[in-house]
Order: C-alpha cells, then sequence, then structure tokens
C-alpha cells in the first residue's frame, strides 16, 4: 500500500508530538504534583534524619499514619502485577508493574526536606528495603560505570561534562523513542506485518530503548543536581536497573506473541536485527551466553523461561554491582578494613575538595571503633578543617574510648572544633564531660555557650534548666524553639511546667516543639488541652499522647 506524503507527514509530526507530550507528561507533570501534594497534604517540617529528634518525629509520623504497612502493601502489590504479566502473557500488566518501580525516581521533585512530601510518597515502595537493608539499594550502582568512563578523561582536563551527559542522553533516547513511533505509525498504515524497516532494522524495539536511554539521562541528571532531602536521600540505580531489566523482559514477552502470530516472517527478521542494542555481533554472542546455556536456545520460547531469564540477568548485574561497590566503596561487604581507614585519613588530611573531605569523614564512620586511633591522631593535625572532621568523626562512631580526646578538644582555639566536640560529647550521653561543659556555659561565643547547653541537656543534667528556662522567655522565636526542644531532653518538674507554658506560645513552631518534646518525656496528660490547638501538627503529638495514655 503507497503512503501519500502528506500522511507521511501526518504520521511524523504525530509522533513528534506524541513524544513532546510523553516528555512533558514525564518531567512537568510530576513537579507540579509534587507541589500540589506538598501543599495539601499534612507533613512534618523537617528533614526527615538530620538528628536524632528528626529521627524521632519521622519515625512517629510513619507509626501514626501506618505508613510502613502501606509501603509493604505497595512492594507486594507491584510484584504480584508484573509477575501476573508474565504469568498470563499480559504485557500491559507487567509494563506498568515495571512503571511503578520507576516511579520513585520523580521523588527527586520534591524539593523538601522531609522524605515522604511531595512526590517523596513514591519511595513509600522501598520501605521494606530501607528498614532491613538499605545497602541493598546500591546493588545496581554498576549501571554508572559507561558515565563515569565517558566522563573521566575530560575531568582529567577540568572539563565538566555532567550537564552535556544527561542532556545528550535524554535526548538521544527521545530520538530514538520518535523514529520508533513514526516506523510503528508507518507499519500500521502499510498494514504489514513485521516492522523491518528504518529504525526497525537496528532494533527490534526502538522505543524501549529510548525509554531506557533517555531514563539513564534522566538519572545521570539527578544524581549531579543538588539532592534536598540530604538524609533520606534514596539511591535510584536498583530501582532503574530493575525497570529497564523488566522492560527488556516485557519485550522477550512480546516476541512470543509475535512469534505465534507472524510465524517465520518474524523468526527470520530476528534473527538478522539485533534484540535492543545495535552491539557487535560479538559483543552480543557474550552477553547472551547465559541464556543460551540455561535455555539450550538463542530465544526463550515459554512464558515462564522468559521470566527466568530475565530474573536471571537482573541477578547476574546486581552480583557484578556487589563487585564494583567493593572496589569502590569502603561500605562494600569484602574490603581490606586497614588500608581503607588509611586511604580516608590521607584523604581527610590532603585533599583540597570540602566536599571529598567530608565524604571521607563520613564514610570512615561506618568502620566504628577500629578507626578511632587514626582519628585520634588525625585530630592533632595543624590544619582546623582537618582538626574538625575528625572530631565529628569520632563523636558519630560514638565510643567512649573517645571520649578523653573529645574533651581536649573543648579548648580548641577554632569555634567549629570546639562546638564538633560539644556536640560529641552530647551524644555519647558521657557524664564525666558534665563539669568541663558547665564550664562552657558562659562562653563568650554564643554558638559555642549554646551548644553546651544543649549537650548538657542531652547528658541528662537538671543543672541547666534555669538557662533554658531563660532562652525560652527570649523574643526570638528561634531562640524559644531551641529552648523547647532542648527541654525535651530533662524529664523533670519543673521541665514540664516549662513546656506547658510553651505550649501556649503563639508561634506554632514553639508550640510544636514543646508538644513533642513533651510526648518525648512522656507527659501525656500535659497534652491533654494541645487537642483543641489550631496547628495540626500540635494536634497530632497531642493524638499519639492520648493514643499512648490509653495503651
Amino acid at each position: 500500500m503507497e503512503i501519500s506524503l502528506t500522511t507521511r507527514i501526518f504520521m511524523i509530526f504525530t509522533a513528534i508530538v506524541f513524544t513532546i507530550a510523553l516528555t512533558f507528561a514525564s518531567i512537568e507533570l510530576p513537579g507540579r504534583l509534587s507541589a500540589y501534594l506538598d501543599r495539601e497534604v499534612q507533613y512534618p517540617d523537617i528533614d526527615s534524619h538530620a538528628d536524632k529528634l528528626s529521627i524521632y518525629r519521622t519515625e512517629l509520623y510513619i507509626q501514626h499514619y501506618h505508613i510502613r504497612l502501606i509501603g509493604y502493601i505497595s512492594l507486594f502489590l507491584v510484584i504480584i502485577l508484573i509477575a501476573a504479566g508474565f504469568i498470563t502473557g499480559k504485557s500491559g500488566l507487567a509494563s506498568l508493574g515495571v512503571f511503578v518501580f520507576f516511579l520513585p525516581l520523580f521523588g527527586q521533585f520534591a524539593s523538601v526536606m522531609f522524605f515522604l512530601a511531595g512526590l517523596g510518597m513514591l519511595n513509600l515502595i522501598w520501605m521494606p528495603i530501607l528498614d532491613f537493608a538499605p545497602w541493598v539499594l546500591n546493588l545496581g550502582d554498576i549501571i554508572y560505570v559507561p558515565y563515569r568512563i565517558i566522563a573521566y578523561i575530560p575531568s582529567r582536563f577540568g572539563i565538566d561534562i555532567r550537564l552535556w551527559f544527561s542532556v545528550g542522553f535524554m535526548g538521544i533516547g527521545l530520538l530514538i523513542f520518535t523514529m520508533g513511533t513514526t516506523a510503528w505509525f508507518y507499519n500500521k498504515f502499510r498494514e504489514n506485518g513485521t516492522a523491518d524497516f528504518w529504525i526497525y532494522r537496528y532494533s527490534r524495539h526502538p522505543q524501549y530503548l529510548g525509554w531506557i536511554i533517555w531514563s539513564y539521562g534522566l538519572l545521570i541528571y539527578f544524581v549531579n543536581m543538588p539532592y534536598p532531602k540530604r538524609s533520606w536521600g534514596i539511591p535510584y540505580s536498583l530501582p532503574l536497573l530493575i525497570s529497564s531489566m523488566f522492560i527488556i523482559g516485557v519485550a522477550m514477552l512480546e516476541e512470543l506473541s509475535m512469534k505465534r502470530k507472524w510465524g517465520e516472517e518474524y523468526e527470520l527478521y530476528r534473527r538478522k536485527t539485533p534484540f535492543m542494542f545495535p552491539l557487535p555481533s560479538f559483543i552480543s554472542r557474550i552477553i547472551s551466553a547465559p541464556m543460551r546455556l540455561i535455555l539450550r536456545k538463542e530465544n526463550p520460547i515459554r512464558k515462564r523461561k522468559t521470566a527466568a531469564v530475565t530474573l536471571f540477568y537482573t541477578a547476574l548485574i546486581m552480583v557484578i554491582s556487589v563487585l564494583y561497590i567493593n572496589i569502590k566503596s569502603p561500605s562494600g561487604i569484602i574490603y581490606n578494613k586497614e588500608n581503607r581507614i588509611k586511604k580516608l585519613i590521607n584523604t581527610i588530611r590532603e585533599s583540597d575538595n570540602r566536599r571529598t573531605r567530608n565524604s571521607a569523614a563520613t564514610s570512615i564512620i561506618k568502620f566504628g571503633k577500629a578507626s578511632v586511633l587514626p582519628l585520634i591522631e588525625l585530630s592533632k593535625e595543624n590544619d582546623s578543617q582537618t582538626r574538625y572532621y575528625a572530631i565529628r568523626s569520632l563523636g558519630k562512631i560514638g565510643s567512649e574510648d573517645t571520649v578523653e580526646t573529645l574533651i581536649k578538644a573543648l579548648s580548641d582555639n577554632n569555634t567549629d572544633v570546639c562546638c564538633a566536640a560539644i556536640q560529641a560529647l552530647g551524644d555519647i550521653h558521657s557524664e564525666k564531660a558534665i563539669q568541663p561543659l558547665i564550664g562552657l556555659m558562659d562562653n563568650e561565643n554564643d554558638d559555642i555557650s549554646h551548644e553546651a547547653v544543649y549537650s548538657l541537656a542531652k547528658i541528662g543534667s537538671k543543672q541547666v534548666v534555669g538557662r533554658i528556662a531563660d532562652d525560652m522567655k527570649s523574643d526570638k522565636w528561634y531562640i524559644r524553639c531551641d529552648a523547647a526542644k532542648t527541654m525535651g531532653y530533662i524529664k523533670s518538674e519543673k521541665s514540664i511546667q516549662y513546656l506547658e507554658k510553651a505550649l501556649l506560645d503563639k508561634d506554632k513552631r514553639v508550640r510544636r516543639l514543646a508538644a513533642l518534646s513533651l510526648l518525648r518525656i512522656e507527659s501525656y496528660k500535659s497534652l491533654k488541652d494541645a487537642l483543641k490547638d489550631e496547628d495540626w501538627e500540635v494536634r497530632f503529638y497531642a493524638r499519639e499522647a492520648s493514643k499512648r495514655m490509653k495503651n
């Protein structure tokens, strides 16, 4: 059937419009939906894992609204959906499940600190993994290798190609998708059987190929953008790996129906055209070797075997990711602990990049007590920033063995180092630190005196109640907030009385922290009147107190 020029132009125009609409729906709509949800749904105004208090508030919210249960059910339903698609041979069901796996990536559009705010609620599906084995979410990290290989050489010359890489991949993906859609329309108009022309000569599934390349560019774009939820930033390599692998599985599933429908015509086309990526034949043979070994054939011929092949390759890539993580990161399962610690110590000491030093200081914490002695030595360096990172890391490790070093650091002439030592002693809750910290309560540096009071409160020293009470009378709301939060570490009659007064504060932020503090020190009766507060979060803490009192 001959197709007129007008019809061809119309088909190309339709394919372009379809691609643009899909791109708009994928990028613009999530941002708008996130803003709407953030405006309409009530969330705590916190950075979910910034400190122990934020963790406590986050966990309260999760438990109160049964979010964990919803997440578990959601993950179970998605797995069932994909399984049903492969069992019944209905690729639409499997594709829908795969798309839901990919959706959490769009949680990046939520520009707020609470990890379930806006589209961040899409992270619900990963709650079971976050609860039991968050490291599993890094088992797709091998997919970053192509990007890092391409970006390595330009980076040696000071050329940053991150944005160009992501935009280029997204553009190539959209172009391939548009060409595939145009060819598909053209084939429908011709009323032909198998599409074996244009881009279909180089890939049997160009739309899926375009989608995978586009989503990879989107992933790299998000990797390189500032991440607002600094503590609950979920790695998205595994969601993308799973969704891409199961898209490939869906493509294999569709080929079974194509083979049944077109028979030898489709089989002939399949023999001469790459499955998805137009790779050299010897590379394709290497990649497909495990499948040939399992199936004794070039392609699966049953739905069950298609699912088995998809799962096998997904697991294989995850195993390769484990090896890659162990080579790249000290958080891997197999590593030379002593060499890793030494390397991180040298990075903290010698790097000129603040972000690199911060990353090394965070990574060394994972080694626990094994890194205490090297960090103590590092805390004696002349460079104040080096001392700061060493002291901060020692505090995060939280070992009693670090207390003497941290007490010595209280006399450091650098304010940041001194404050880091004060915070660390408060987190360790060491009673040895009480007298040295009391000596800093009246320090002329406001930052030091404030941190000393806060840490003494965390240790449980009642000697600071009067000082905190003075702060609760301040005309500055943020000082009253700090005071209400700090008072929550001290369980005494006086602290309860001050917090009850703070429940009447004109600023809702102060009332929120006062209610939270009363809940933490289990003064549930004090929150009875807060059930009528005009602020939802204050009422939320009061309801939680009522529930606990009944129990």
